[in-house]
């Protein structure tokens, strides 16, 4: 993550002096970043919206370990501070806090955060953040920031780990979809921070940091910031590519479109800093405050004269921003719910129904199926999922038929065969209840990316379940094309199951 930071007067003036002064050194601005991107990764961790209890503790205790990180950052680089224009208000570096005062309030913020996740979130989400702590606070600020001219480079790799931090803390592992978003902000770092070390080289000078600007000259710098502007660019294919979303990913959603276009804003950016180019030609592709925000420099409607490498470099950027800012193709259908078409996830199923016959998805082929993950003891989501769907397929009259719900327990051990057979007939008797061994059952959860989890009542003994709140649907040929967010409404859910009829 970038170390830009606000001036003292950004600092909320209400705070005692003190207090001001120590929440300075938590760098609460790059922090908020690091927190966003955390968030982002609990959110794409599971389908639905994540366990709110997991969901918390992650986001506090990354926040705390990410400001104890930054807190120690202060402490280390105190002199270095002194000397730069950029940093020699921080408390640290003005002589307004002790070595001994950092380094306790540091090892107290540290402390708390690991014990809240480890607690309330996951142990490997609390070893995950305090690898991120020393790979920071220790790695890149002790040992690779005075070393060498490479060092945002190999130290960019810990301010990369929040969307997998985030991801852990939901799903308690790090799949192959977290480290994409990890290699995302891993590329995304050198350029962005080389584009301040060009506005503040003299600052670095002084500071005797060897960043790439003082050691290898502007040009230099700038070409590597192009360079490694396209293969940003490339690594932000890799969500659709992977089939972790839909073409262009985010799929028709314009506002899930954003973050693909906001890169790619950004990257238009880098290449007007390392081209010099004073303006940019066929702006109405993109829009003009967002490009003339990221390249901070005026930009007038007219093209300028140029070199044609330059003219070139500028071409190649605004086919980016054209291209990126092009609804996905999608399924050529609107829906309701979350178009999933084409995903490389929930592509096959295979449990025992409650007589002990093994059911595929092959068994629903020509009718409308819809797969809901839950447990018969669900006081409110589940059972009301499943009567919406009753409901639903009810309304469609002669259609209905074509209609299938799929029941899936996540609790094997106390949903036997004979409740899960009352429990669908008590909401329609076509239903299917499946079931399988606990390790069947994780194994489906993980091929559907739902998240489940036994939570201790307050008896000894009891429990419940948190579980993703959400519906698959798949067409009459047995693709997955929807996923139905708990809350949609039956209206929507027909309206849906509708269109999927009328394609066959």
């Amino acid at each position: 993550m970038s170390e830009t930071l606000a001036p003292p007067s950004a600092v909320p003036a209400t705070l005692p002096s003190r207090w001001r002064q120590y929440y300075v050194l938590t760098k609460p601005r790059v922090v908020q970043l690091i927190v966003f991107c955390a968030v982002i990764g609990m959110l794409l961790a599971t389908p639905g919206l994540p366990p709110w209890r997991e969901a918390l503790a992650g986001t506090v205790g990354i926040w705390l370990v990410a400001a104890a990180a930054a807190a120690f950052n202060c402490l280390i680089e105190q002199h270095i501070d002194s000397r730069m224009a950029r940093t020699a208000w921080r408390p640290t570096a003005r002589g307004e806090l002790t070595r001994p005062q950092t380094l306790a309030f540091s090892a107290v913020l540290c402390s708390i955060g690991s014990a809240i996740l480890y607690l309330w979130a996951n142990p490997l989400t609390m070893w995950l953040t305090l690898a991120t702590f020393v790979g920071y606070a220790v790695i890149y600020t002790v040992i690779l920031k005075p070393l060498t001219p490479q060092n945002i480079v190999i130290g960019g790799a810990s301010g990369a780990m929040p969307p997998v931090l985030g991801w852990a803390a939901i799903r308690g592992d790090v799949g192959p979809e977290a480290l994409i978003l990890c290699l995302i902000i891993f590329l995304w770092t050198p350029p962005h921070f080389w584009a301040l070390a060009l506005y503040r080289a003299e600052d670095y000078r002084r500071s005797g940091l060897p960043m790439l600007p003082v050691t290898h000259g502007a040009e230099y710098t700038r070409l590597h910031v192009l360079l490694y502007t396209f293969v940003l660019f490339a690594a932000t294919l890799l969500p659709f590519i992977s089939g972790m979303s839909g073409w262009f990913y985010p799929g028709q959603r314009a506002g899930a479109r954003w973050p693909v276009h906001r890169l790619c804003v950004e990257a238009v950016a880098h290449v007007l800093r390392s081209t010099r180019a004073p303006d940019l030609p066929l702006l109405h592709l993109a829009p003009l405050a967002a490009v003339r925000g990221a390249a901070g420099r005026p930009l007038s409607r007219t093209a300028a004269a140029m070199s044609s490498r330059r003219f070139a470099l500028i071409s190649i950027a605004t086919l980016l921003l054209a291209g990126c800012d092009k609804p996905g193709a999608g399924s050529g259908a609107s829906f309701k719910a979350v178009d999933i078409t084409g995903a490389e996830y929930a592509r096959t199923l295979s449990l025992q129904d409650p007589d002990g016959k093994t059911r595929t998805l092959a068994d629903f082929k020509g009718k409308v199926t819809v797969v809901f993950f839950g447990y018969t003891q669900c006081p409110d989501v589940c059972p009301t999922t499943m009567a919406e769907l009753a409901q639903v397929k009810k309304s469609l009259g002669a259609d209905g038929e074509r209609i299938q719900g799929v029941f899936v327990t996540v609790d094997p051990d106390r949903d036997t065969p004979e409740l899960l057979k009352a429990y669908m007939a008590s909401f329609d008797p076509s239903f299917v209840a499946l079931r399988g061994t606990p390790d069947q059952t994780a194994a489906m959860a993980r091929e559907f990316k739902v998240f489940y989890a036994k939570v201790p009542g307050k008896a000894e003994g009891t429990y419940t379940m948190d579980h993703t709140a959400g519906s698959y649907v798949f067409d009459a040929a047995g693709k997955v094309r929807l996923f139905v967010r708990y809350g949609s409404g039956a209206d929507a859910l027909a309206a849906d199951l509708k269109t999927l009829l009328a394609a066959g």
